[in-house]
C-alpha cells in the first residue's frame, strides 16, 4: 500500500474508521472485497463503534456494500 494512501485515510477519517479501514486492507481479497460483521472485528473494537466507523467509511466511500446478507463490501482507494 502506498504511504500517501495510508497519510491520507489518517487525516481523513476518525480514529475507530481508520482503524476500520487497516483492517479492510489487511483482511481484503485480490479484487479488494472484505467481508465485515461486528462479530469479525470484535478484537479490534466494540460493536457500536464499529458500525459508527463502518457508515462514516461508507459515506467517505471507503467502502461500497455488495451484498448486504454476506456483509460484502468493496474497499475503495
Amino acid at each position: 500500500m502506498c504511504d500517501f494512501i495510508e497519510e491520507t485515510a489518517a487525516q481523513l477519517l476518525s480514529a475507530g474508521a481508520f482503524k476500520l479501514w487497516r483492517y479492510c486492507v489487511r483482511h481484503k481479497d485480490n479484487e479488494d472485497r472484505v467481508i465485515l460483521s461486528p462479530k469479525m472485528v470484535e478484537k479490534e473494537m466494540k460493536k457500536d463503534q464499529y458500525y459508527r466507523s463502518r457508515d462514516e467509511l461508507i459515506e467517505m466511500r471507503y467502502l461500497v456494500l455488495e451484498d448486504r446478507e454476506r456483509g460484502v463490501y468493496l474497499l475503495r482507494w
